[in-house]
């Protein structure tokens, strides 16, 4: 493993917009996927949209690396230095046996969600709920190729990747963000965080992916998962309604 990995070392990666690999008939599709909107009726073309998503996004990222001899994973529960991590055992079952551990902070930036909340204001509510679903499925896009930037970073052989998770999902307390928000400096990427556990801006992710040998991305557990606004069952849904 490079020398700048080493446990506990921290770092910065910012995919441009090119990286997303976004083009109008990405947005289409992804607009078609859940069915929930008439094409007919939306104010822009998608050129239009693409344009204006390049103008109001600015993705950042930022990573901290544990390696296997500073971190235990024991009874749903990863001992790292003083901090205890209670994540639970559909998190624990895929992270188990990792050689390394990622946790991370994503933010596009508050452009969209200001957006939205503009064309709310104005009374346009389908354009509102139009940009403020982009903006998500946007974070998502982003973190699916953080991931592939952190894979880059270790050892050939030992970069399998489990799923990634996140406070507040798959039975993972929400209230675990402020441990997690502790490993990084308070000056992070720019991403705030509240007394509730809430990030600022909104359209932001943080999370922990284990990577190793031993790993493998497996399906998302939903038939084991109480939470029923989980966007991964949602998208689950509506692929199985399509």
């Amino acid at each position: 493993m490079s020398s700048h990995l080493n446990s506990g070392s921290t770092g910065y990666i910012n995919p441009s917009f090119d990286d997303l690999e976004l083009s109008a008939k990405t947005l289409e599709n992804l607009l078609i996927s859940v069915g929930r909107f008439d094409l007919a009726t939306i104010g822009f073309d998608f050129k239009e949209i693409l344009d204006i998503i390049r103008a109001k996004i600015s993705v950042k990222s930022t990573y901290a690396l544990f390696t296997r001899n500073s971190f235990k994973i024991s009874d749903s529960v990863i001992y790292l230095n003083d901090v205890q991590f209670l994540i639970e055992k559909i998190v624990h079952s895929q992270i188990r046996n990792s050689d390394y551990l990622f946790f991370y902070l994503l933010t596009i930036g508050d452009g969209l969600e200001k957006l939205s909340k503009k064309f709310s204001i104005e009374g346009d509510l389908l354009n509102s709920y139009l940009f403020d679903f982009l903006a998500s499925e946007i974070v998502e896009i982003a973190s699916d190729k953080l991931m592939s930037k952190l894979k880059e970073l270790l050892p050939a052989g030992e970069n399998n990747l489990t799923n990634r998770f996140s406070p507040g999902y798959c039975g993972w307390n929400i209230t675990e963000q402020q441990k997690l928000f502790g490993l990084f400096p308070k000056k992070n990427i720019g991403i705030s965080l509240s007394n509730s556990s809430l990030m600022n801006p909104v359209k932001s992710v943080s999370g922990i992916v284990g990577c190793g040998k031993e790993v493998e991305f497996k399906d998302y557990y939903c038939d084991f998962c109480n939470f029923k606004d989980c966007y991964k069952r949602k998208l689950k849904e509506n692929q199985f309604n399509g």
